[in-house]
């Protein structure tokens, strides 16, 4: 029997931790359902290691990863130990030929992806758990198994105690979540900030930011409102449950606001993060202010601005997130791979 489950997915500034925190939630529902899960990982957060080891993960450390050799000198040798184990790839450095390498290995694989990258993929499934990617088409052997849309959005353990949670949408929004992932190599935060700096309303702002960002000292100095920066959050749906609105980058956030009904309003800051913004406008689960590089403090006042006195506006919005994202995504995910 199949109950061991290797994930190889990686984490620092320039890629961000939504690789490995999505993976997260997979190995979560791996564990719950009795399986043991094994992290090989290039991870340069100290507080991330520690939230896998303290969910009970199994943590192999590689210093530099692929394209090294290094990298795959140590997977390898760690897939060999694991005779029987499922494995999962999730980053946009495992090329086409870190997949055949794998495949190599004739273990089941599953490949996480969001934008069709690659112009091949080795793989036995691909998970894209993004609206819209059913219209994708994705090159690789025609048996490959495909998972694609929401269906198969993952979701951390913290979330499931809002299962049965209905939010009340506040006449005026005066609670503003701010979150623009792990990292902020774009250095978007100071720009929110400032473009809230516009709004005459008095607002209260929690901005959750990782370990690594650099602008702590900017954003404690310059804000009108009541502003809390909260590091190294473990628990995102009791922040998204207080709020009244977001303002959050486009990955894989997006799927937590919808699934806690929370009215948002996205910023673009990398190329996989783009359809997803564009699809989830055009569809009216959220609003798209489009790339971080082209969008001014003013624009994005206006916007904000006007969604914070339009209840209806915010009614709809939250009305449809939780129509998108039912929250089983991860316990499907798992069902799948253990029927292989």
């Amino acid at each position: 029997m199949n109950n061991h489950l290797l994930i190889r997915a990686d984490a620092n500034p320039q890629i961000g931790m939504g690789h490995l925190m999505r993976c997260l939630s997979l190995a979560q529902a791996w564990k719950d359902d009795g399986g043991e899960v094994t992290f090989i990982t290039a991870c340069q957060n100290e507080s991330l290691k520690d939230r896998l080891t303290q969910n009970g993960m199994h943590l192999v450390l590689i210093d530099e990863p692929y394209s090294t050799q290094r990298d795959w000198g140590v997977t390898s040798q760690v897939i060999d130990s694991l005779p029987t184990a499922s494995i999962v790839l999730d980053g946009y450095h495992f090329d086409t030929s870190y997949q055949r390498m794998i495949q190599s290995k004739k273990h089941w694989t599953l490949v996480l992806d969001d934008y069709v990258h690659l112009d091949w993929y080795v793989a036995d499934a691909i998970l894209n758990q993004n609206l819209a990617a059913q219209q994708l088409n994705y090159p690789g052997p025609p048996e490959t198994l495909l998972l694609l849309g929401t269906k198969y959005t993952l979701l951390r353990r913290e979330f499931r105690q809002w299962q049965d949670w209905h939010r009340t949408v506040s006449v005026v929004a005066q609670r503003i979540l701010v979150t623009t992932g792990g990292s902020d190599t774009q250095n978007v935060v100071p720009k929110i900030l400032h473009a809230l700096q516009y709004l005459k309303s008095d607002l209260e702002i929690k901005l959750v930011i990782g370990t690594t960002n650099q602008d702590k000292e900017f954003v404690v100095t310059n804000s009108r409102h009541t502003l809390e920066i909260l590091t190294d959050v473990r628990d995102m749906g009791t922040l998204m449950a207080w709020a009244d609105l977001a303002i959050s980058a486009a990955g894989s956030t997006c799927w937590e606001l919808a699934y806690m009904m929370l009215p948002s309003v996205l910023i673009v800051l990398s190329d996989d993060q783009a359809r997803i913004a564009e699809e989830l406008d055009r569809h009216g689960y959220a609003i798209n202010l489009g790339w971080h590089n082209s969008l001014s403090s003013e624009t994005m006042a206006e916007t904000v601005g006007e969604l914070i006195l339009n209840y209806e506006k915010r009614s709809a919005l939250s009305r449809h997130g939780r129509t998108l994202v039912d929250g089983r995504g991860a316990a499907r995910i798992v069902e799948t791979i253990k029927k292989q």
